[in-house]
């Protein structure tokens, strides 16, 4: 009774693995056009630092980053966190179609003396996020 049960069970599975026709599926008849390949966005920033120089303590400086986009894919900067609370940066909503520029506004705010290194990280759909933007400068009395 086992032999039996045996010998179906291989005469079975010697009928579904002929049924599975792989060799239909022939994976040199497909083209580069079937398969996605370029699906993140390439960031470009043409001067990512900025230096304000010396200000004042209490003062503001306002900077524009610009950002362009350089695939086919839109750009899109999903957040910017920034370094601390000093720094704000408000970024676009909308994304940013192939070889469009488009604009990031930073403000910091200086509230210490000293040396000052500020980072804005962009969260984006390409293979470099975060991307940093920075802002430098001397703050004084």
């Amino acid at each position: 009774m086992k032999f039996i049960f045996v010998i179906c069970i291989v005469l079975i599975g010697c009928y579904s693995a002929d049924n599975n026709n792989l060799s239909s599926y022939d994976l040199s008849k497909r083209s580069s056009k079937d398969i996605e390949v370029d699906t993140l966005s390439k960031i470009y920033v043409p001067n990512p630092t900025y230096d304000f120089g010396k200000i004042k303590v209490g003062s503001k400086v306002k900077h524009v980053f610009y950002v362009v986009n350089r695939s086919k894919v839109p750009l899109i900067i999903y957040n910017a966190a920034t370094s601390c609370g000093c720094t704000v940066a408000s970024v676009p909503r909308k994304p940013i179609l192939y070889n469009q520029t488009d604009s990031i506004t930073a403000v910091f705010s200086s509230a210490e003396t000293g040396m000052q290194n500020k980072v804005i990280s962009l969260s984006t759909n390409t293979n470099d996020s975060p991307k940093s933007l920075t802002l430098i400068g001397n703050v004084v009395k």
